[in-house]
């Protein structure tokens, strides 16, 4: 595991990171997205990349182009683990559209529209 990838995640909050790293490529201009704002979508979370795949896929047909695709890492009840979602820029602030139940915080990158297409490929 990544020990500076570790040690941030753990310095916004939690106790431990489980499962496998986003692999550092994936992760470039990661940062940390608010809590606030959050939008659930109501989805079980066991298909989550799936889920927020098509979430972007549908919702990006409205032809929005302030809504992103993301990918990285997500705080759950004290636990960091990998996760992806969706954020809108609404008025320039991010609204974070979770296809499950809201997470307490999260870290990741916003995807181009190549890495989302190539995303949406590998989770449909």
């Amino acid at each position: 595991m990544d020990e500076a990838l570790r040690a941030r995640l753990l310095e916004l909050g939690g106790h431990a990171v489980e499962g496998p790293l986003p692999a550092p490529d994936e992760l470039e201009g990661a940062r940390a997205f608010p809590r606030l704002g959050v939008v659930e979508m109501g989805k079980p979370d066991l298909h989550r990349h799936r889920n927020v795949a098509r979430m972007w896929r549908d919702l990006k047909g409205w032809g929005s182009p302030d809504l992103h695709l993301c990918t990285g890492l997500a705080l759950s009840e004290g636990v960091w683990r990998r996760h992806s979602w969706c954020v809108y820029y609404a008025l320039g602030e991010p609204v974070v559209l979770e296809a499950s139940t809201a997470k307490d915080r999260y870290f990741g990158a916003v995807l181009d529209e190549s890495r989302a297409d190539c995303f949406v490929l590998e989770h449909r």
